[in-house]
C-alpha cells in the first residue's frame, strides 16, 4: 500500500512537471510562431498530423495499454510486431505517398516526409509504455522537456526562414529523434533484458489488445476528427482558424488533466479489485482537476480577446468568437473525465469502442450538414452534442462495475460560471472588475477546500507529518 502510494504520487508530480514544462514552452513557441506563419499553414500541418496520428496508431497495434497488463516475455513479440507494421507503413508513403490524395491532395508530398517520423515515434512509444507501466514517469522529463526545447528553437528558426507548413513539420520530426535515441540510451539496457524477441505469443498479443486497438484508431480519430471534417468541406485557411482556437482552449486541460490520466490507467489496473481505493481515486482526481479548470475558462472565456491578442498577435483576432464558443467544451460534461482508463482497466473495453464508433459515425453525420453552413461554428456544435452523447457507454460501463461519477459537489465546483456576465462590458471595465472577480473566486475556492479536497488530503496532517519527521 505504502510503496503503491509513494510510486503514484511521485508519478502524478513527475506528469505534471512534463505536462506544465512541455506545455508552457511548446506554448511561448506558439506565441511566436503564429505571427510568422498563415492560417493555412496551421491547417495544413493540422492535417496532416491527423494522419500521421491514425497511422502511428495502426502501428502501435493497441500494445500501449495492453503491455502494461502483460508480463514482459511477451513483450518482445509486441515490439516485432510493431516494427512490421511501421515498417510497411513507412515503405508504402516513400513508394506511394498519393495513397493520402483521397483525404486531402494538399498533403501528399508533406505526407511522404512526415510519415517517416513513425520510426522515431515507435520507438518512443515503447520505452513511454515500459516507464508508465513501472510509474517510472519520472524518467520521463529530461527527454521530454529537451526534445521540447529543441522543437522550440527549430521551429522559431525555420517558421523565420519562411519554411512555412514544413517549419513545424521538420521541428517535429527534429525533437522525436532527440527523444527516441535518449531513451534508447537510458533505458535500453533495462527493458530489454527483461525478455527475449519471438513469434510465439502473436495471435495471445493480437486477440488480447483487439479491442484496445480498435479504441486507440477510433478514439484519436474522434480527438481529431474537427481536423478530418474541417479538412474535407473548408479551406485550410479555416482548419488553422479552429486548430488555433481549439489548441489554445485545451491548454490547461492538457497540463491539468493529461497529467492525472497519464498516471491513473496504471492506478486503476493495479487496484481493480478494490472499489473503495478506485471510488476514492476518481472523486478525487475529477473534482480537483474540474475545480481548477473551471476558474480557468471563465476567465479565458472573459478576456479572451486580451489573450488572443497577446498569444497569437492582432492578426488573429478574428478567432475571438469561436475562442469563446468553444471555450467550454472540457469541463460542459466532467462526468467521464478519466473514465476512459476506468473502462480500460476492469476490461470493458468493447463498451468503450462501440459506444465510440456511434459517437464518430454522428459526428461525420452532424459535420456534413452543420460544417458547410456554419463553417467552424459548426464543427463547435459538433463538439458539444458528441460531448454529451459519448456519455452513454460511460454512465452503463461505471453502473456495471457499480463506480459512481455523479456528485453533488458540482454545485459548488460550478458556481464560478456566475462570473461571466463580466463580459458584456468592454475591456477596460473587464479589467477593472478582476480584482473583484479574484475575491469571489477566492471564496469560492475557501469552499472547495473546506468540503472537496479536505476530505482527501488536509494542510494540517501535512504539517504534523512533516513536524513528526524533524
Amino acid at each position: 500500500m505504502k510503496n503503491f502510494k509513494n510510486k503514484f504520487i511521485a508519478s502524478l508530480a513527475s506528469s505534471y512537471i512534463i505536462q506544465f514544462s512541455i506545455t508552457g514552452i511548446s506554448f511561448v513557441s506558439q506565441m511566436v510562431i503564429a505571427r510568422v506563419l498563415a492560417n493555412s499553414d496551421f491547417g495544413l500541418f493540422a492535417m496532416a498530423t491527423f494522419a500521421n496520428l491514425i497511422l502511428a496508431n495502426i502501428v502501435n497495434l493497441g500494445f500501449g495499454k495492453h503491455l502494461i497488463r502483460t508480463d514482459y516475455e511477451k513483450w518482445g513479440n509486441a515490439i516485432l510486431l510493431q516494427v512490421i507494421a511501421m515498417g510497411a507503413i513507412v515503405a508504402l508513403f516513400q513508394v506511394y505517398p498519393q495513397v493520402i490524395s483521397f483525404y486531402s491532395g494538399d498533403i501528399v508530398v508533406i505526407m511522404k516526409i512526415y510519415s517517416l517520423n513513425l520510426i522515431f515515434l515507435t520507438i518512443s512509444s515503447i520505452f513511454n509504455t515500459y516507464l508508465l507501466k513501472e510509474l517510472k514517469i519520472q524518467k520521463m522529463i529530461i527527454p521530454q522537456i529537451i526534445s521540447t526545447i529543441i522543437y522550440v528553437i527549430s521551429v522559431i528558426y525555420l517558421g523565420f526562414h519562411h519554411y512555412g507548413v514544413w517549419a513545424i513539420i521538420y521541428a517535429t520530426m527534429i525533437s522525436e529523434i532527440f527523444k527516441s535515441l535518449y531513451l534508447s540510451v537510458v533505458c535500453g539496457k533495462e527493458l530489454f533484458s527483461r525478455f527475449k524477441f519471438t513469434f510465439e505469443y502473436s495471435f495471445e498479443l493480437l486477440n488480447g489488445a483487439f479491442y484496445l486497438f480498435l479504441i486507440l484508431l477510433v478514439g484519436n480519430f474522434y480527438n481529431q476528427i474537427h481536423n478530418a471534417l474541417l479538412g474535407k468541406f473548408l479551406t485550410p485557411a479555416f482548419v488553422g482558424m479552429f486548430y488555433l482556437a481549439y489548441r489554445f482552449v485545451l491548454l490547461p486541460e492538457k497540463i491539468i488533466s493529461k497529467a492525472f490520466r497519464q498516471v491513473l490507467y496504471p492506478a486503476y489496473a493495479e487496484n481493480v479489485n478494490n472499489k473503495e481505493r478506485v471510488q476514492k481515486i476518481i472523486k478525487f482526481s475529477t473534482l480537483t482537476v474540474v475545480a481548477i479548470e473551471v476558474f480557468i475558462y471563465v476567465l479565458m472565456f472573459i478576456y479572451a480577446d486580451l489573450i488572443i491578442k497577446i498569444a497569437y498577435g492582432s492578426k488573429h483576432l478574428d478567432i475571438v468568437p469561436l475562442f469563446r464558443f468553444i471555450c467550454f467544451l472540457p469541463i460542459i460534461f466532467p462526468f467521464g473525465k478519466f473514465s476512459e482508463a476506468l473502462i480500460i482497466s476492469h476490461r470493458y473495453e468493447k463498451w468503450g469502442f462501440w459506444g465510440l464508433l456511434f459517437v464518430i459515425a454522428v459526428s461525420i453525420l452532424l459535420g456534413s450538414v452543420l460544417i458547410p453552413i456554419y463553417k467552424n461554428y459548426g464543427m463547435g456544435l459538433v463538439k458539444y452534442i458528441i460531448a454529451f452523447i459519448s456519455l452513454l457507454p460511460i454512465i452503463i460501463t461505471v453502473f456495471k462495475i457499480k463506480i459512481k461519477l455523479f456528485y453533488k459537489e458540482y454545485f459548488l465546483v460550478y458556481l464560478p460560471l456566475l462570473a461571466l456576465f463580466a463580459t458584456i462590458f468592454d475591456l477596460k471595465v473587464r479589467l477593472y472588475l478582476l480584482f473583484f472577480i479574484g475575491i469571489y473566486f477566492l471564496v469560492i475556492f475557501y469552499f472547495e477546500y473546506k468540503y472537496i479536497f479536505n476530505r482527501y488530503i488536509s494542510l494540517r496532517k501535512l504539517v504534523r507529518k512533516r513536524q513528526a519527521k524533524k
